[in-house]
């Protein structure tokens, strides 16, 4: 069991400048989610496909992970706003070691 299977409630989640390496799958407990901040996580290379089930997420801020690819399951994101997936796929310019 994860801390975010007592959080249902939980609106806004930012795990920016974190050392995680991944997402537990236990976010797509987090139904009410709107905003996903996951700024400058060097270590993160992939989201889990559960992420496809935060289907009130409207902002979801990738810049500055490591990201390899997204899964086609983020295509299930109806709340999502264009303008407001953010994302880079070559990392932080400002690496810090």
């Amino acid at each position: 069991m994860s801390s975010f299977d007592f959080m249902p409630w939980l609106t806004i989640l930012n795990l920016s400048k974190t050392r995680i390496e991944a997402l537990p799958e236990s976010n797509c407990y987090l139904t009410s989610l709107e905003v996903l901040i996951i700024q400058d996580c060097v270590l993160l290379a992939l989201l889990p496909s559960e992420d496809g089930s935060l289907r009130r997420l409207e902002v979801l801020d990738l810049q500055g992970t490591e990201l390899n690819k997204l899964a086609d399951e983020i295509s299930e994101l109806g709340s999502l706003r264009q303008c407001h997936l953010k994302l880079s796929f070559y990392g932080t310019d400002n690496r810090r070691e």
